[in-house]
Protein backbone atom coordinates (compact mmCIF):
# COMPACT_ATOMS: atom_id res chain seq x y z
CA UNK A 1 0.00 0.00 0.00
CA UNK A 2 0.94 3.73 -0.73
CA UNK A 3 1.46 6.55 1.43
CA UNK A 4 -0.73 9.31 1.30
CA UNK A 5 2.26 10.97 -1.04
CA UNK A 6 2.43 8.08 -3.35
CA UNK A 7 5.57 6.52 -2.44
CA UNK A 8 5.98 3.14 -1.53
CA UNK A 9 6.57 2.54 2.45
CA UNK A 10 9.62 1.10 3.96
CA UNK A 11 9.62 -2.13 3.98
CA UNK A 12 9.32 -3.37 7.65
CA UNK A 13 12.81 -5.82 7.38
CA UNK A 14 14.45 -2.31 6.14
CA UNK A 15 12.60 -0.70 9.15
CA UNK A 16 13.93 -2.70 11.59
CA UNK A 17 17.99 -2.54 10.20
CA UNK A 18 17.94 1.24 10.33
CA UNK A 19 16.34 1.14 13.83
CA UNK A 20 19.08 -1.12 14.81
CA UNK A 21 22.04 0.85 12.73
CA UNK A 22 20.98 4.06 14.16
CA UNK A 23 20.66 2.97 18.13
CA UNK A 24 16.82 3.21 18.35
CA UNK A 25 17.15 7.36 18.62
CA UNK A 26 17.96 10.06 16.68
CA UNK A 27 21.72 9.73 15.05
CA UNK A 28 22.23 13.34 16.58
CA UNK A 29 20.91 13.51 19.75
CA UNK A 30 19.98 10.07 20.88
CA UNK A 31 16.25 10.65 21.28
CA UNK A 32 14.17 7.74 21.33
CA UNK A 33 11.32 9.59 19.56
CA UNK A 34 12.37 9.59 15.83
CA UNK A 35 11.23 9.67 12.36
CA UNK A 36 12.63 7.71 9.34
CA UNK A 37 14.72 10.51 6.87
CA UNK A 38 16.15 9.74 3.34
CA UNK A 39 19.06 11.12 3.97
CA UNK A 40 18.98 12.23 0.14
CA UNK A 41 15.84 13.03 -0.37
CA UNK A 42 13.54 10.28 -1.97
CA UNK A 43 12.24 12.72 -4.93
CA UNK A 44 16.00 12.79 -6.12
CA UNK A 45 16.46 9.04 -5.94
CA UNK A 46 13.12 7.89 -5.72
CA UNK A 47 13.49 4.27 -4.25
CA UNK A 48 14.01 2.99 -0.48
CA UNK A 49 17.82 1.94 0.10
CA UNK A 50 18.66 0.74 3.87
CA UNK A 51 22.16 2.79 3.63
CA UNK A 52 20.08 5.74 2.56
CA UNK A 53 17.80 5.90 5.14
CA UNK A 54 18.37 7.31 9.33
CA UNK A 55 16.60 8.21 12.45
CA UNK A 56 16.21 12.38 13.08
CA UNK A 57 13.92 13.41 16.14
CA UNK A 58 11.10 15.62 15.01
CA UNK A 59 13.11 18.57 15.95
CA UNK A 60 16.50 17.56 13.58
CA UNK A 61 14.33 16.52 10.57
CA UNK A 62 12.47 19.50 10.78
CA UNK A 63 15.80 21.35 10.48
CA UNK A 64 16.78 19.27 7.67
CA UNK A 65 13.77 19.43 5.73
CA UNK A 66 13.35 23.19 5.93
CA UNK A 67 17.28 23.53 4.91
CA UNK A 68 18.53 24.36 8.57
CA UNK A 69 20.71 21.69 8.94
CA UNK A 70 23.01 20.12 5.44
CA UNK A 71 22.97 16.52 4.27
CA UNK A 72 26.53 16.50 5.22
CA UNK A 73 26.06 17.04 8.78
CA UNK A 74 23.24 14.40 9.08
CA UNK A 75 25.32 11.82 7.26
CA UNK A 76 28.07 12.00 9.54
CA UNK A 77 26.22 11.40 12.67
CA UNK A 78 24.54 8.69 10.67
CA UNK A 79 28.39 7.07 10.20
CA UNK A 80 28.54 7.38 14.04
CA UNK A 81 25.02 7.46 15.45
CA UNK A 82 25.46 8.93 19.57
CA UNK A 83 23.35 6.06 21.23
CA UNK A 84 26.17 3.63 19.53
CA UNK A 85 28.59 5.64 21.12
CA UNK A 86 26.82 6.11 24.70
CA UNK A 87 25.52 2.55 24.63
CA UNK A 88 22.53 3.55 25.81
CA UNK A 89 19.56 6.17 24.56
CA UNK A 90 19.22 9.47 26.82
CA UNK A 91 16.10 10.08 29.31
CA UNK A 92 12.60 10.78 27.57
CA UNK A 93 9.95 11.62 29.47
CA UNK A 94 7.04 9.69 29.67
CA UNK A 95 4.04 11.96 31.27
CA UNK A 96 1.10 11.16 33.44
CA UNK A 97 -1.17 13.06 35.54
CA UNK A 98 -2.27 13.22 39.09
CA UNK A 99 -5.12 10.19 39.34
CA UNK A 100 -5.37 6.98 40.96
CA UNK A 101 -2.86 5.14 39.10
CA UNK A 102 -4.01 1.90 37.17
CA UNK A 103 -2.34 -1.05 35.94
CA UNK A 104 -2.93 -4.21 34.00
CA UNK A 105 -1.14 -6.82 33.30
CA UNK A 106 -1.77 -10.43 32.14
CA UNK A 107 -5.44 -9.64 32.68
CA UNK A 108 -4.63 -9.10 36.14
CA UNK A 109 -5.73 -5.53 37.32
CA UNK A 110 -3.97 -3.39 39.78
CA UNK A 111 -5.72 0.09 41.51
CA UNK A 112 -4.30 2.10 44.51
CA UNK A 113 -6.22 5.23 45.64
CA UNK A 114 -4.83 6.03 48.88
CA UNK A 115 -1.51 7.85 47.32
CA UNK A 116 2.32 6.82 48.23
CA UNK A 117 2.98 4.24 45.58
CA UNK A 118 1.04 1.20 43.06
CA UNK A 119 3.25 -1.45 42.54
CA UNK A 120 2.14 -4.78 40.31
CA UNK A 121 4.94 -6.70 40.14
CA UNK A 122 8.05 -6.86 42.38
CA UNK A 123 11.18 -9.35 42.66
CA UNK A 124 13.03 -9.18 45.90
CA UNK A 125 11.62 -5.32 46.67
CA UNK A 126 12.56 -4.54 43.44
CA UNK A 127 9.75 -3.18 41.67
CA UNK A 128 9.37 -4.03 38.03
CA UNK A 129 6.54 -2.63 37.11
CA UNK A 130 4.80 0.53 39.40
CA UNK A 131 3.75 4.11 39.88
CA UNK A 132 5.28 6.54 42.48
CA UNK A 133 3.25 9.09 43.81
CA UNK A 134 4.39 12.73 44.14
CA UNK A 135 2.92 16.15 44.45
CA UNK A 136 3.44 16.72 41.13
CA UNK A 137 1.50 13.80 39.76
CA UNK A 138 2.50 9.98 38.92
CA UNK A 139 6.20 8.54 37.92
CA UNK A 140 6.05 5.32 36.27
CA UNK A 141 8.55 2.60 36.78
CA UNK A 142 9.39 -0.41 35.15
CA UNK A 143 12.80 -2.56 34.24
CA UNK A 144 13.33 -5.17 31.91
CA UNK A 145 16.52 -7.01 32.74
CA UNK A 146 18.12 -9.87 30.74
CA UNK A 147 19.14 -12.91 32.34
CA UNK A 148 22.52 -11.64 33.54
CA UNK A 149 20.05 -9.26 35.41
CA UNK A 150 21.35 -6.21 33.37
CA UNK A 151 18.73 -3.23 31.94
CA UNK A 152 17.14 -3.55 28.44
CA UNK A 153 14.87 -0.71 29.06
CA UNK A 154 14.06 0.78 31.99
CA UNK A 155 11.86 3.74 33.11
CA UNK A 156 12.51 5.53 36.52
CA UNK A 157 10.54 8.56 37.42
CA UNK A 158 9.09 8.32 34.30
CA UNK A 159 12.29 8.75 32.29
CA UNK A 160 12.85 5.99 29.32
CA UNK A 161 15.85 5.11 28.70
CA UNK A 162 16.65 2.21 26.26
CA UNK A 163 20.07 0.34 25.64
CA UNK A 164 20.91 0.46 22.23
CA UNK A 165 22.99 -2.78 21.76
CA UNK A 166 19.26 -5.21 20.96
CA UNK A 167 17.71 -6.87 18.28
CA UNK A 168 14.75 -4.27 18.06
CA UNK A 169 12.54 -1.76 19.68
CA UNK A 170 9.84 -0.21 18.34
CA UNK A 171 8.29 3.22 19.57
CA UNK A 172 4.98 3.99 17.54
CA UNK A 173 2.48 6.17 19.62
CA UNK A 174 1.73 5.31 22.75
CA UNK A 175 3.20 1.83 22.15
CA UNK A 176 6.57 0.42 23.46
CA UNK A 177 7.31 -2.82 21.23
CA UNK A 178 11.08 -4.33 22.49
CA UNK A 179 11.65 -7.73 20.63
CA UNK A 180 14.49 -10.40 21.16
CA UNK A 181 14.57 -11.95 18.06
CA UNK A 182 11.97 -12.26 15.21
CA UNK A 183 8.47 -12.63 16.59
CA UNK A 184 9.89 -12.77 20.11
CA UNK A 185 8.72 -9.86 21.73
CA UNK A 186 9.63 -9.49 24.99
CA UNK A 187 7.97 -6.60 26.02
CA UNK A 188 5.27 -4.73 24.82
CA UNK A 189 3.54 -2.09 26.69
CA UNK A 190 0.16 0.73 26.23
CA UNK A 191 1.14 3.80 27.88
CA UNK A 192 -2.59 4.96 28.78
CA UNK A 193 -1.85 8.63 30.16
CA UNK A 194 -3.21 10.47 32.56
CA UNK A 195 -2.92 7.37 34.88
CA UNK A 196 -2.44 4.38 33.97
CA UNK A 197 -0.44 1.35 31.54
CA UNK A 198 -1.36 -2.07 30.25
CA UNK A 199 1.74 -4.68 30.07
CA UNK A 200 0.08 -6.38 27.00
CA UNK A 201 2.92 -9.08 26.90
CA UNK A 202 6.02 -9.26 28.43
CA UNK A 203 8.36 -11.61 29.61
CA UNK A 204 9.97 -10.29 33.07
CA UNK A 205 13.61 -11.42 34.35
CA UNK A 206 15.30 -10.72 37.74
CA UNK A 207 17.48 -12.59 39.88
CA UNK A 208 16.91 -15.81 38.13
CA UNK A 209 13.01 -15.83 38.81
CA UNK A 210 10.90 -15.82 34.92
CA UNK A 211 7.45 -13.85 34.95
CA UNK A 212 5.90 -13.57 31.96
CA UNK A 213 2.46 -11.87 30.93
CA UNK A 214 -0.26 -12.24 28.64
CA UNK A 215 -3.89 -12.97 27.97
CA UNK A 216 -3.45 -16.06 29.13
CA UNK A 217 -2.66 -14.32 32.90
CA UNK A 218 0.74 -14.46 34.74
CA UNK A 219 3.61 -16.72 34.89
CA UNK A 220 6.12 -17.12 37.28
CA UNK A 221 8.59 -19.82 36.06
CA UNK A 222 6.16 -21.29 33.57
CA UNK A 223 2.67 -21.68 36.57
CA UNK A 224 0.24 -19.75 36.38
CA UNK A 225 -0.06 -17.48 39.71
CA UNK A 226 -3.08 -15.23 38.27
CA UNK A 227 -6.03 -14.62 35.55
CA UNK A 228 -8.64 -12.35 35.95
CA UNK A 229 -7.77 -11.05 39.27
CA UNK A 230 -8.33 -7.28 40.47
CA UNK A 231 -6.17 -5.65 43.22
CA UNK A 232 -7.02 -2.93 45.53
CA UNK A 233 -3.68 -2.81 47.40
CA UNK A 234 -0.79 -0.97 46.85
CA UNK A 235 1.46 -3.81 46.26
CA UNK A 236 -0.29 -7.24 43.76
CA UNK A 237 2.58 -9.22 43.40
CA UNK A 238 5.67 -9.70 45.61
CA UNK A 239 8.09 -12.45 44.83
CA UNK A 240 11.07 -13.76 46.92
CA UNK A 241 12.02 -10.68 49.60
CA UNK A 242 9.00 -8.60 50.31
CA UNK A 243 10.02 -6.82 53.94
CA UNK A 244 10.19 -2.96 51.78
CA UNK A 245 6.21 -3.80 51.23
CA UNK A 246 3.65 -4.36 54.14
CA UNK A 247 0.50 -4.65 52.36
CA UNK A 248 0.89 -7.24 49.39
CA UNK A 249 -2.27 -8.62 47.28
CA UNK A 250 -0.38 -12.21 46.39
CA UNK A 251 3.15 -13.13 47.86
CA UNK A 252 5.37 -15.76 46.43
CA UNK A 253 8.20 -16.14 48.97
CA UNK A 254 9.96 -19.11 47.77
CA UNK A 255 10.37 -19.83 43.86
CA UNK A 256 13.39 -21.34 42.14
CA UNK A 257 15.94 -19.92 40.45
CA UNK A 258 17.51 -20.25 37.23
CA UNK A 259 21.47 -21.35 37.14
CA UNK A 260 23.56 -17.57 36.88
CA UNK A 261 25.06 -17.50 33.51
CA UNK A 262 28.47 -15.44 34.69
CA UNK A 263 29.98 -14.56 38.12
CA UNK A 264 28.70 -11.14 37.99
CA UNK A 265 25.11 -12.45 37.51
CA UNK A 266 25.58 -14.44 41.05
CA UNK A 267 26.74 -11.40 42.76
CA UNK A 268 23.79 -9.42 41.45
CA UNK A 269 21.15 -12.44 42.57
CA UNK A 270 23.12 -12.83 46.04
CA UNK A 271 22.98 -9.01 46.58
CA UNK A 272 19.74 -8.58 46.08
CA UNK A 273 18.69 -12.01 48.36
CA UNK A 274 16.95 -15.01 47.69
CA UNK A 275 13.35 -16.12 48.26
Amino acid sequence: MSSPTGRPPVPEPMKRAVRRRCGFGCVLCGVPIYQIDHIVDYSQVQRHEEENLTLLCPTHHQDKTHGRMSVETVSAANADPVNLRAGVTPPHTLYFGSGPPEIEMGRNWFRWTRGGYLVALAVDNLTLVGFRQEEGGLLLALLVLDEYNLPLLQVVDSELQIASAQWDVEITGPRIILRQGPGDIILQLLLQPPSKVTVERARFRCNGVIIEAGTEGLFVNGENVGLGNAYETPVGYAIGRRDRFPSVGCRIPRVLRYQALRAGSDQAGNGAGGG
